[in-house]
């Protein structure tokens, strides 16, 4: 049995360099068929969430299958701490990158146990079976997850949010630095959004993960996110702080909606309400009368 799989769940595995981990987008284009994809830079650094936001079709999951390992753009590099992303080894690149992705296709029949274990295969060397440390580990993200009542459950039994669960939780079982996320919401309630985003804020600070997360939820990125990408008909509008990038003005130049920004009274993150262009008026001239 491999030596990673003794670290506990979210632990960077030894075969990974010691140290923060760097992930910088440089310059990153892609064409496919009518969409264009135009240079995207940013940077990520061990510790934060970087949180990437925009309209459908804007690029926003395109850019995290490239950043993943799972395209190869047309131009532009990705690196992980100076190493490009596209040059490592399947085994070497799922040794620090986990996705969870929107849909996860299953090729044949598979208990929610055995669609987790499958995380481990890429620390288990040759033709060896996951071992005991190997399943504690499963079992860790499993409970983490919520999703350890239904593990002997098939996968295609599982509702949509229940799914979603344990896709995450393969996903930690994998033990990676770099965590990305697309749409890791979607089929939940409000409940489990925030836990579920409270424990990858955990596991970011606590386990020193890197995490970027693509999503519709424009306050939960508010909340979560240290750092948020702009992206609209595949151009990058503007990259920084929640504070910095989510003004009125670029909100609705991105979502071509009427929204309000003001701040939570609570966490002081920015709040973001959708307006009716009636509502958009009547507060414009309260104003003025004021």
């Amino acid at each position: 049995m491999n030596s990673a799989t003794k670290n506990p769940v979210g632990m960077t595995p030894p075969s990974n360099p010691p140290g923060d981990l760097r992930l910088e987008v440089r310059e990153v284009a892609l064409r496919q068929g009518n969409f264009r994809l135009s240079p995207v830079s940013f940077e990520g650094t061990t510790g934060t969430l970087t949180g990437i936001l925009g309209p459908n079709g804007s690029g926003k999951s395109t850019l995290l299958k490239i950043i993943s390992g799972y395209s190869k753009p047309d131009a532009g590099v990705v690196h992980l701490d100076g190493v490009s992303i596209h040059s490592m080894k399947g085994r070497q690149r799922a040794r620090q990158v986990a996705v969870v992705a929107q849909e996860s296709a299953l090729h044949f029949p598979m208990t929610v146990l055995e669609y987790c274990l499958m995380a481990r295969h890429p620390f288990v060397e040759g033709l060896q079976l996951a071992g005991a440390e190997d399943l504690e580990i499963v079992h860790q993200a499993l409970q983490m997850t919520r999703a350890a009542p239904f593990e002997r459950r098939w996968m295609n039994e599982l509702s949509g949010g229940e799914r979603q669960r344990v896709i995450l939780a393969r996903a930690l079982a994998q033990q990676p630095r770099l965590l990305l996320l697309d749409e890791p919401t979607i089929n939940l309630d409000v409940a489990f959004q925030i836990e579920l985003l409270e424990l990858v804020d955990r596991l970011t600070r606590e386990q020193g993960l890197l995490v970027v997360m693509v999503t519709h939820e424009l306050n939960l990125a508010s909340e979560f996110a240290h750092k948020v990408l702009l992206l609209k008909n595949g151009n990058s509008l503007a990259f920084g702080s929640p504070a910095e990038v989510m003004t009125e003005e670029r909100l609705h130049q991105v979502f071509d909606s009427e929204l309000l920004v003001d701040q939570n009274p609570v966490t002081g993150a920015c709040r973001i309400t959708p307006l009716r262009k009636s509502d958009r008026s009547a507060s414009s001239h309260h104003e003025s009368v004021d």
